[in-house]
């Protein structure tokens, strides 16, 4: 059983929090126990936490049978080669890293502009960074090294850490650069990196204050971090409430909006400070309808649902830039 501690201040503006959730179950990997989500009662800040919050020494019983410790890849099938040419093409062309692309490459880099769920997946491919020669580049909670397998292979000078030791050597196996462990064991020297990418990481980490702190501190001036995160604020939180695929309890401590983001990344001493949600969330949208009793089970029915899931979370974001079901923060280092 996983031991806890009260939390009732909010670590982002230090207000007191009240109830949001409670009885919670983990829905998706069965770690045993129930569990309360407190919001806070800043209305300026809306971050939501968990408590009682587990005890850090504890978090890795949550994660036994998490999906970091399964094996990635499928067969490359025609559609999904069909795929990462048009979205390869589309990269390369936007951020810069192959100018040498032939006509017929470089119009079907415009095709995803037909398909914005899929044009905001393929920003996420490469975290928004276009290229840069000779940069380092750091990613936090690189799991089994997909993200990191993908940019390495486009030239970045890439390192990886994470604290499952399973993903790790997994990525390990892709010939990465990786160490298990988190940023305060790893002891990062300052100014180390130019660039670190988080992907679904800050919710999880017991203190993100200190940890946006550490990322500042190993950036060099000028560096960037960019981190993806789920939207409490999102239209699948307003519609499937506790059943919200982004909650997780209880590995999911924190669950940001924008306004908290921005509010901890700026005290870290980041500046231009830029978070918006994105709507390439559909995956998170039908798990959220799944964990509500409406799954849907034909694989090609639902992928035609999810493919349409795209375009309607597309026009909710274009009507109210905040509800996307996850945020995208990026943050400078002057």
């Amino acid at each position: 059983m996983i031991r806890t501690f009260k939390k009732e201040d909010c670590v982002a503006c230090g207000k007191k929090g009240r109830l949001l959730y409670e009885g919670l179950t983990d829905e998706l990997f069965g770690v045993q126990g129930e569990w309360s989500l407190w919001v806070c009662k800043n209305e300026e800040c809306g971050l939501v936490w968990q408590n009682p919050m587990p005890v850090k020494g504890d978090l890795a019983l949550a994660y036994e049978d998490y999906y970091t410790h399964s094996k990635e890849g499928s067969p490359a099938t025609f559609s999904m080669r069909c795929y990462n040419y048009i979205v390869n093409s589309y990269i390369n062309r936007k951020y810069g890293y192959n100018k040498k692309q032939g006509r017929t490459k470089w119009l079907t880099s415009y095709l995803i502009y037909l398909m914005p769920g899929i044009r905001a997946l393929a920003d996420a491919r490469v975290c928004c960074l276009h290229k840069r020669e000779g940069a380092r580049l750091l990613e936090v909670g690189c799991g089994s090294g997909k993200t990191l397998h993908y940019l390495k292979g486009i030239g970045w000078d890439t390192e990886g850490i994470d604290f499952d030791e399973k993903a790790i050597n997994s990525a390990r196996a892709r010939g990465l650069n990786v160490y298990v462990g988190d940023m305060e064991s790893r002891s990062y020297p300052d100014n180390s990196f130019d660039v670190i990418i988080s992907k679904h990481v800050i919710e999880h980490v017991p203190n993100p204050q200190a940890t946006f702190d550490s990322f500042f501190r190993v950036l060099r001036h000028g560096g960037v971090v960019v981190l993806y995160t789920p939207n409490v604020n999102s239209f699948g939180h307003r519609v499937f409430k506790k059943h919200w695929r982004g909650l997780e309890p209880p590995r999911h401590l924190h669950v940001f909006n924008s306004s908290a983001l921005e509010r901890m990344l700026a005290s870290s001493g980041f500046h231009g400070v830029e978070v918006t949600s994105t709507y390439a969330g559909s995956p998170i949208l039908l798990a959220s309808a799944a964990l509500a009793g409406y799954a849907v089970k034909l694989p090609l029915f639902k992928n035609l649902l999810l493919l349409f899931m795209h375009y309607v979370e597309w026009l909710i974001v274009t009507v109210d830039k905040d509800t996307g079901e996850e945020l995208i923060a990026v943050a400078k280092k002057r």
